[in-house]
């Protein structure tokens, strides 16, 4: 113990800047307090100091601290303050506060236990979040501080209206950040539940607490203290809500129900529930999956009985006066085949579109995927029964139904993301890297961090694989990031084989193999890498559709276009911007675009002025292109074109980079779809060859109806 403390020591991160302060009142805790000091030990942060408040107990706790502290290595890190007399656990901890050097504040009372781990995830968590104030899930010990299984869960967030009616915040969880929260307001009141009454405080003025819930403490409740005094709780509680919160005897009845049925709730869904939470998750998403398609169906239904099945039951005469025979008569079977179509159609166009991820994509995003399917399916629909009655069938009903379905499918994906988001907790991950830099992984997934949450980072450099395995177990799903084939080899079979969701960080080599065909003609699987990425009947039909989408496309923006050259012509200066790009085969063509109005500041930067900014910002400058794809330079779907130079010294850094030109170029592609806007010349590398290798017109399809989402995305041209 004594060396491996002395080494944790060597490797402090000196400086108050990261110190974490470690606040522990201690009144009669001689029998725990030890045990309490060597489980801050072992942390794995190792830039501590172990405030411990003596608050005259009476017993020998002081001097247990004071044996304990002397033969600790780490001794220098360990304060021992007393009270002048007995102050109470309040005063103590604000004693210990005022005591504090370090940045960030915890808590940890004399007979609760932390995991090894617990500051090293906390402090990931909150530095990937950046907040001030979090907590963390904990679980029930007996009295020897052996876990009994029991683990209290807590809410992804917390703010002061929601904290009234819960109290999922328990002291020796909490972590501070100064920076963010002044230490003023770190002050606990001297009265009954004063640790609740410190979060209401604080919560009061503004800020907002994040749970994360990952159960790291161990919470010592021996038995005879299971079964706690309901009546009394009930009371301390009315007094916080009457005193701290200020609230009015009606708001406070209110809120103290609300807190009772929590409490129920809590108890019911994590006692019976959560342990099938993968099984409950899948429930909740295809019970929106089931709503969405429903609602569309009603509402076609709806339209079908009122409004096309009376046209279509009509005699069938057309505009010339043909008289093509005696209207469609169906019953009750009939009626429902039609609607059993739609929804099949719809089912399977929900899914095409990605419209079917359930808390797995933000509501908005989900939502635009559902317009697009609704739309696919309703155009389709429209001919369908257009050719049913021999002429067009009136337009402006399936415009409202439509409508109707746009708005169903509005409330139905914000309402479940809220519901998933609230039953469910971002995904703790354990991060797996061969690199010493995490800094851009971090921030990757804290642009979803809703989703996902890195709980602790480990390097493959610095620990053994078989010691990374072991961590692995702990976690119900692991990230690996740039490390070795022989490691990934490794420990992804280690993952499968025990049951650990693994995500992957791609090399080329394995988009590559991803996609290959399989041939079935030998005693085992054979994958086949073809060097062409398209049939030549396939590469016709994607010129086809070019042409088809670009002529019809160009007729219908032409308003828009002639109102973009007239207000850049009246600023000034040519319509067009030609900058040459490299397309299929390395083939060189100037690709075309609006000038975008801008001039020079005096400090050498670029200013827009007139509108120009709008312009470029929305992508409307990149109208032209409809042009390069009519006449066979460009593609509606394929790689970004690059500057000649960019492509050029890509080629010299990576051979494979000259694979993107295997197509021609495109207008949009994986990589603005997906929004990758910011990554690395590789990963857009790996998105085009995915895109390539997986080929075909569905995707060419699929991916055309997300240009107009990709035209309010961020400026492409700063990475090419």
């Amino acid at each position: 113990m004594n060396r491996e403390c002395e080494e944790r020591k060597n490797q402090n991160i000196q400086g108050s800047d990261s110190l974490v302060s470690i606040i522990v009142p201690v009144y009669g805790a001689e029998d725990y307090i030890e045990e309490t000091i060597r489980c801050v030990e072992k942390q794995t942060f190792h830039n501590w100091e172990l405030i411990l408040v003596d608050d005259c107990g009476g017993d020998e706790s002081l001097s247990v601290m004071q044996r304990v502290r002397e033969s600790s290595a780490c001794k220098d890190q360990i304060r021992i303050i007393q009270n002048e007399r007995n102050m109470g656990a309040a005063e103590s901890r604000n004693h210990g506060v005022r005591e504090a050097r370090g940045r960030y504040i915890a808590f940890l009372d004399a007979d609760d236990l932390w995991l090894s781990t617990k500051l090293e995830e906390q402090l990931l968590f909150m530095r990937q979040k950046n907040v001030g104030f979090s907590f963390t899930s904990y679980e029930f010990g007996d009295a020897e501080g052996v876990p009994t299984g029991r683990v209290v869960h807590v809410p992804n967030r917390l703010d002061f209206r929601h904290a009234l009616s819960r109290t999922v915040i328990f002291t020796s969880t909490v972590l501070f950040d100064t920076a963010i929260i002044p230490k003023e307001l770190i002050h606990m009141p001297d009265m009954a539940s004063e640790d609740t009454a410190l979060w209401w405080s604080i919560l009061k003025e503004g800020y907002t607490a994040y749970g994360m819930d990952r159960a790291l403490t161990i919470y010592r409740r021996p038995a005879s203290s299971l079964s706690s005094n309901k009546g009394a709780a009930v009371k301390r509680f009315w007094n916080l809500l009457r005193e701290v919160a200020g609230c009015s005897v009606v708001s406070a009845l209110f809120h103290l129900i609300g807190w009772a049925f929590h409490a129920t709730v809590r108890r019911i869904w994590f006692r019976k529930i959560s342990n099938h939470i993968d099984g409950w998750n899948r429930v909740v998403v295809l019970l929106s999956e089931f709503a969405e398609v429903i609602m569309a169906a009603v509402i076609y239904g709806i339209y079908w009985f009122r409004v096309y099945y009376p046209a279509l039951e009509r005699p069938r005469i057309s505009r010339d006066g043909y008289n093509f025979g005696v209207g469609l008569k169906l019953y009750h079977r009939g009626h429902i085949l039609v609607l059993a179509i739609y929804l099949v159609l719809m089912f399977i166009m929900m899914k095409a579109m990605q419209g079917d991820k359930a808390g797995e994509q933000k509501p908005g995003s989900r939502f635009l995927n559902q317009l697009l399917a609704l739309t696919l399916v309703n155009v389709i629909t429209y001919f369908q029964l257009s050719l049913m009655k021999n002429w067009l069938m009136p337009v402006m009903p399936m415009v409202y139904i439509t409508l109707w379905q746009a708005l169903g499918s509005f409330i139905i994906s914000y309402l479940t993301y809220s519901i998933y988001r609230g039953l469910f907790s971002a995904r703790e991950m354990l991060l797996i890297s061969g690199t010493e830099d995490v800094d851009s992984i971090l921030s990757r997934f804290t642009t979803r961090s809703d989703m996902y949450y890195i709980s602790r980072v480990v390097n493959t450099q610095a620990v053994a694989v078989h010691d990374i395995e072991k961590m692995a177990g702990e976690f119900g799903n692991v990230i690996l990031w740039s490390v070795s084939e022989e490691e990934k080899s490794r420990l992804v079979k280690y993952c499968y084989a025990h049951g650990i969701n693994v995500y992957l960080m791609p090399e080329t080599e394995d988009v590559l193999v991803r996609g290959s065909g399989i041939i079935h003609q030998f005693s085992t699987s054979i994958y086949l890498l073809r060097n062409h990425p398209m049939e030549i009947e396939q590469r016709m039909a994607k010129r086809l559709l070019d042409i088809i989408l670009s002529i019809l496309l160009i007729g219908v923006l032409s308003p828009l276009l002639l109102v973009i050259a007239i207000f850049v012509k009246c600023s000034g200066g040519t319509i067009f911007h030609g900058s040459e790009r490299v397309t299929k085969n390395g083939k060189c063509f100037r690709m075309l675009k609006f000038r975008t109005v801008k001039e020079v500041c005096p400090d050498g930067t670029l200013r827009y002025i007139r509108g120009g900014q709008g312009l470029r910002r929305s992508h409307l400058d990149e109208l032209p292109q409809l042009f390069n794809i009519l006449k066979g330079d460009m593609s509606f779907i394929g790689p970004r074109p690059d500057r000649i130079k960019t492509y050029k010294e890509r080629c010299s850094a990576n051979p494979l980079y000259s694979c993107r030109t295997r197509v021609k170029a495109g207008l949009i592609g994986y990589t603005q779809v997906y929004g990758k806007y910011n990554s690395s010349a590789e990963e857009r590398l790996n998105l085009d060859i995915e895109y390539i290798q997986n080929f075909s017109l569905l995707l060419d399809v699929k991916l055309f109806f997300f240009i107009f989402k990709c035209f309010t995305g961020a400026d492409d041209e700063r990475q090419v």
